[in-house]
């Protein structure tokens, strides 16, 4: 199945498969939305069409957070915070079939709850791949993997929230600022998927010439730039 959504980037492969250019969306909770998203369009400055261009996922955000970029989300590698007490009964509600793991094997982090004014509790995380928002958004949805783009990675594609979402990017020595490898992935009849890498050149300067027009993808943080 196909979104037509030209501008977008947005696909659905075998109805298994969500490819965006950026990242998932808290607004996002039926494909129907992005159907729905006339074409064509300015993209604002929130929203469901700012989120599936510009959000990022980001290994330090537990569910959505800020994004250095100024604009749109990220989202993280847990869902929720949960206290102790609210985790066993939340768990014990839950019919057994849908249990991924055993309560006793949750792992918490503590941290200090702060969406609860005026309270210092601490609080624990529930880390267990269902409960994140990419773990949620495939279950939800039944996909089995997100493959997005928008980011700069050192190897051309990267793994995130154990391997159910890859960010890919094809082109090598970036604008002729970075060393990035480029990559791309194949997905064959069965959706298994393999990835064939674009090494990056030591021609910085060549590529800087040609590519002064061309804008750069919206910096988050710092990218790497290193010399191999």
């Amino acid at each position: 199945m196909y979104i037509n959504a030209r501008g977008l980037g947005t696909l659905i492969v075998d109805e298994k498969i969500f490819c965006c250019h950026g990242g998932l969306s808290p607004d996002l909770q039926a494909m129907e939305q992005i159907r729905r998203i006339m074409r064509p369009t300015d993209v604002p400055d929130q929203g469901l069409l700012c989120d599936l261009l510009w959000s990022d996922p980001d290994k330090d955000t537990a569910g959505w957070g800020e994004n250095d970029r100024g604009v749109s989300f990220t989202f993280g590698t847990e869902l929720a915070f949960y206290n102790r007490t609210f985790l066993a009964l939340f768990l014990n509600n839950l019919p057994l079939a849908v249990l991924p793991i055993d309560y006793d094997k949750v792992f918490f982090k503590e941290g200090t709850c702060s969406f609860l004014k005026g309270s210092n509790a601490l609080m624990g995380v529930a880390a267990y791949p269902w409960a994140t928002v990419v773990g949620k958004f495939l279950s939800k949805h039944e996909f089995d993997l997100i493959c997005r783009a928008h980011q700069v990675v050192e190897d051309g594609y990267e793994f995130f929230a154990k391997r159910q979402l890859v960010t890919l990017f094809s082109a090598p020595n970036y604008c002729g600022e970075f060393d990035n490898a480029g990559a791309l992935m194949s997905v064959d009849e069965t959706l298994m998927c393999s990835f064939q890498i674009l090494k990056p050149a030591d021609k910085r300067k060549l590529y800087a010439g040609l590519n002064m027009g061309r804008p750069m993808t919206p910096p988050r943080g710092q990218p790497k730039n290193k010399k191999k």
